[in-house]
């Protein structure tokens, strides 16, 4: 399990910080992250994953969207 901080970053169950500058986002079966960012934070928008060097958390930032769910794991963007 996964939530969102009112500092803007996700934490897993054990409260270990995994991912700032988050407005929302959705974790897949295999526990990829996709997270949405305010439009002033740095994101990819390209779907590219990226692995952070110190740990195991895959993840990939958009910031050209308002709201997004999963359907089946894969993405639906509202804009």
């Amino acid at each position: 399990m996964y939530f969102l901080g009112v500092d803007n970053c996700i934490y897993s169950s054990s409260n270990v910080r995994l991912l700032c500058d988050v407005t929302d986002f959705e974790v897949t079966i295999d526990k990829r992250i996709y997270a949405l960012t305010d439009i002033n934070s740095p994101a990819g928008n390209d779907g590219i994953f990226i692995q952070e060097p110190t740990s195991s958390v895959i993840y990939t930032k958009y910031n050209i969207y308002k709201d997004l769910t999963l359907i089946k794991d894969e993405p639906i963007f509202i804009d």
